[in-house]
């Protein structure tokens, strides 16, 4: 068993040498450890939410701001400097697809929630359609002409019904979601209700 020489104070107020053994160390330090090691994870956490709050828009980014602050030559203010706004993926907008794989690809890179992609390939008009949940449906047209013929379509159908539409459209591509107001703005698309 490892021993390690302590020094105590004994009666007479001077330090005498105590033999302690490295279980009784671990003992002593335990606490100590324990709450460093809990404290250096706060403090990341912490660096980690001050860097998603402030917008750091790449992994670069989040590895300054996170080096700096670690090593001390970083303060809240200064993370402030490295902030680089909200990323912009309005692009999509006007962005045409191929397939509606790679339109889910884009989706799934701003946010949307799409664990598995069953591609059906059975919206009218489409060339390439499927869905990630019960309530969405994505679609891909040979052309914003194609695109639009469906979206009349689907107006159409739901005239003298309860049945309302809620789509994000752009360029060549059609988002069916209930939640049409929120992905048009992170899209760029237009949202069409009816």
């Amino acid at each position: 068993m490892s021993q390690r020489r302590d020094r105590r104070r004994g009666k007479s107020g001077t330090l005498e040498p105590v033999e302690v053994t490295m279980r009784e160390m671990v003992k002593r330090i335990h606490p100590v450890v324990k709450t460093l090691g809990l404290l250096a994870t706060m403090a990341l956490v912490m660096i980690s939410v001050v860097i998603v709050v402030r917008g750091a828009t790449s992994s670069s980014e989040y590895t300054a701001m996170a080096t700096a602050q670690e090593s001390g030559k970083a303060n809240a203010d200064e993370i402030v400097e490295i902030d680089r706004g909200e990323p912009d993926f309005t692009y999509m907008v006007s962005k045409t697809y191929s397939t509606v794989k790679k339109f889910v690809e884009d989706l799934k890179e701003v946010g949307y929630d799409c664990p598995i992609f069953h591609q059906t390939n059975i919206v009218t008009n489409a060339a390439s359609s499927g869905y990630c949940s019960a309530n969405d449906v994505v679609s891909v047209y040979a052309s914003a002409d194609r695109r639009d013929n469906q979206v009349d379509i689907m107006k159409a159908l739901s005239e003298g019904t309860d049945v309302g539409g809620h789509l994000v459209i752009g360029g060549n591509w059609m988002l069916n979601t209930s939640d049409s107001k929120y992905w048009s703005e992170v899209t760029g698309g237009i949202e069409v209700v009816w």
